[in-house]
């Protein structure tokens, strides 16, 4: 028997976007499918689970096992994901230095109902109809709110007058600590 690794442990207790992404991406007939398929099957091991004698005590614990995955898919899939809070994973690097590739964040959703979205606040929304067809969402800073003058220059985004993102050649770290006005914030900056 070989021993796994430290990195193939990772892969088994993190399987990695594929399992994460189709779990947060998942509809609704389908989380309704599958508890349907676990109600059969707690259905059809209730019958053994009665005739067993008291002394055993693995049938009774699988039926409270698929009781309790019954309620936590129930939970999450049709109460707390479309309500509450949902997953999203980060595919690409457009919100660096804020949010890396691959990263993962639990979005709120019950609070812009309650309030508007703030000028650089982080926000999901559905991706417009031209966009990509394997974009269902975008995740992206707001830079401006109503009223302010939103001006596109070469290498630069302007809000009032004010540079807010910055394209430039070098990381933003570096130009952070090279900056000869500690004083003043750089606002985004943007790789080329």
């Amino acid at each position: 028997m070989t021993p796994i690794g430290p990195a193939a442990a990772g892969c088994l207790l993190f399987p990695g976007p594929w399992l994460t992404d189709g779990l947060a991406n998942l509809s609704v007939k389908w989380v309704l499918i599958g508890v349907g398929g676990l109600l059969l099957v707690r259905m059809a091991l209730a019958p053994y689970v009665r005739r067993q004698r008291s002394g055993s005590v693995l049938a009774p614990a699988l039926l409270e096992g698929l009781d309790a995955v019954i309620k936590a898919v129930v939970l999450v899939f049709l109460l707390i994901r479309p309500f509450l809070f949902q997953a999203f994973f980060i595919p690409s690097e457009s919100m660096l230095p804020l949010l890396r590739k691959h990263d993962r964040l639990l979005i709120s959703k019950f609070v812009y109902p309650a309030r508007r979205p703030r000028s650089k606040e982080v926000v999901v929304f559905q991706a417009p109809p031209g966009a990509d067809p394997g974009e269902a969402d975008f995740i992206k800073r707001i830079v401006a709110g109503p009223g302010d003058t939103v001006e596109v220059a070469p290498m630069r985004v302007l809000v009032d007058g004010k540079v807010v993102l910055r394209i430039t050649p070098r990381d933003s770290t570096a130009i952070a600590r090279n900056s000869f006005r500690p004083d003043v914030a750089l606002g985004f900056t943007y790789n080329e």
